[in-house]
């Protein structure tokens, strides 16, 4: 049976309005750690990049070893968030709809095999998506450096159509893993080879449908960083044209927003713990709608039951 992007999308949103309880009892532990531990992190790293900005493009090597150490202790922080409690998040938003288990606690907090995997699983995929920037940069700059010698706007011309090949490129690759970690679950694998082939027919409707849950989230997020954005409403504006002092004066307002001294701090962290709650559990269980009815075990009548 050919994936239907608007059937899949109302599924989507079926499961989650009949299961949010379930799916809330498991996320809420986790995802309370992984938004803490990124608002920890925030001033400190947005603050160093906001120094490294103002050093310009062609930094001095010891000013920008000074700035860039200073994004240590803060990166830190960032790699237990993605690399611990990201894995746990993940499975368990997804232990209910891959494998229909009931959280036996009012809370999740594990991380055995399935986590290890999903971690895994994480890291080679953002491996992956790094390769493909990297080699799609290279073939861009040949592109540009051969087509530039008939003229500028010949480069530049090329330059704008190579970037968007690159990004289609992504993008499809991208649309290819999305059921990757349901297929971790279900297959108890890293999933790769699985979720490849799930969605080598009907790929295009699979990425009309997260176009679809693109248009859920993207203003769901926009509304729930208001409280972040608009204390720095103004640096934003003045960040688009570029100007290296316009763009740290930014960060270092961001960096100030997510202060704990911040009036408006505890609003903001409500904001963003909201956010982390809601992407997960939309994203997830759209992977998972993916994976059940494109798997090896595809079933369009239950994948919103």
């Amino acid at each position: 049976m050919p994936f239907r992007a608007l059937k899949a999308f109302a599924a989507t949103f079926a499961y989650l309005s009949q299961h949010w309880p379930t799916l809330l009892k498991s996320m809420w532990l986790p995802a309370l750690f992984v938004a803490g531990l990124q608002l920890y992190a925030a001033p400190g790293l947005l603050s160093a990049f906001a120094g490294l900005a103002l050093l310009g493009p062609n930094p001095e090597p010891d000013k920008a070893a000074a700035a860039i150490s200073g994004l240590g202790g803060s990166v830190i922080w960032f790699v237990v968030a993605g690399f611990l409690f990201f894995p746990m998040l993940t499975v368990a938003s997804l232990r209910h709809i891959v494998r229909g288990e009931e959280p036996r606690l009012p809370f999740y907090f594990a991380f055995g095999a399935d986590e290890t995997r999903v971690m895994a699983a994480n890291f080679l995929f953002n491996l992956m998506i790094v390769v493909i920037a990297i080699i799609g940069e290279i073939v861009v700059g040949v592109l540009v450096a051969l087509t530039g010698l008939i003229g500028p706007a010949a480069g530049a011309t090329v330059k704008s159509l190579a970037s968007l090949a690159l990004n289609l490129v992504t993008g499809w690759f991208q649309a290819r893993l999305s059921p990757l970690f349901p297929a971790v679950l279900a297959t108890r694998s890293l999933g790769f080879g699985d979720a490849w082939n799930a969605t080598r027919r009907g790929w295009l409707a699979v990425i009309v449908f997260w176009i679809l849950i693109g248009l859920v989230i993207v203003p769901a997020i926009v509304i729930l960083l208001l409280p972040a954005i608009l204390p720095a409403a103004a640096e934003f504006g003045a960040a688009q044209s570029g100007d290296a002092a316009a763009t740290a004066a930014m960060l270092k307002k961001l960096a100030d927003v997510l202060s704990p001294s911040a009036p408006q701090f505890w609003l903001t962290a409500a904001a963003i713990y909201g956010m982390t709650l809601f992407v997960n559990a939309v994203v997830n269980t759209a992977s998972a709608v993916v994976w059940r009815y494109l798997g090896p075990d595809s079933d369009q009548e239950s994948a919103a039951s």
